[in-house]
């Protein structure tokens, strides 16, 4: 499950140079994963910055990476049973990442292109970033509960029933 914008994504194009790469929230989804999925908006470090309305601020793209977050540990509430040391545990967080990267993408790019927000319209890049990001989430629920039916990779301890009664010596 490797989703544009994930933190190791190689593709992330260079319109995200200069952005912030620190790891923001639980799940780790930086401004600059976020800005590599839209190229034609600025994300600035604060409004008195921008020359344009077509900017969004480092504060707001951190506020969404955070609402967006707890919105997908409630979504995924099942990620925190699986244990630290399972081998799909990493890979799992790179896609809930990526998911969230993408689903805060949506947000920027309808906020600076308000224009070209349309109910109507189901194509739209923010309605395909959304897209992405409830995809991804139903996708990773999907794994999690798979990963946990199929046991997290602990110590699993069975005995026989005992066979005799308690009224009956040892």
């Amino acid at each position: 499950m490797t989703y544009p914008g994930a933190p190791g994504d190689p593709q992330l194009p260079t319109g995200a140079a200069g952005l912030p790469r620190d790891p923001i929230g639980p799940y780790d989804v930086s401004i600059h994963a976020v800005g590599s999925l839209i190229r034609n908006v600025n994300i600035v470090p604060s409004q008195s910055n921008t020359r344009n309305d077509k900017s969004v601020t480092h504060h707001e793209v951190t506020t969404w990476i955070n609402e967006l977050s707890v919105r997908a540990g409630v979504a995924l509430w099942q990620y925190d049973r699986i244990p630290e040391t399972h081998p799909a545990r990493p890979g799992i967080l790179t896609a809930i990442s990526g998911a969230i990267a993408n689903g805060v993408a949506s947000y920027v790019y309808a906020a600076a292109h308000p224009e070209m927000v349309s109910p109507a319209d189901g194509a739209s890049y923010s309605q395909i970033l959304w897209s992405r990001y409830t995809d991804g989430l139903e996708e990773i629920n999907t794994t999690i509960t798979g990963v946990l039916a199929h046991g997290t990779g602990g110590a699993a301890w069975s005995f026989p029933r005992p066979q005799r009664s308690d009224r009956e010596p040892f």
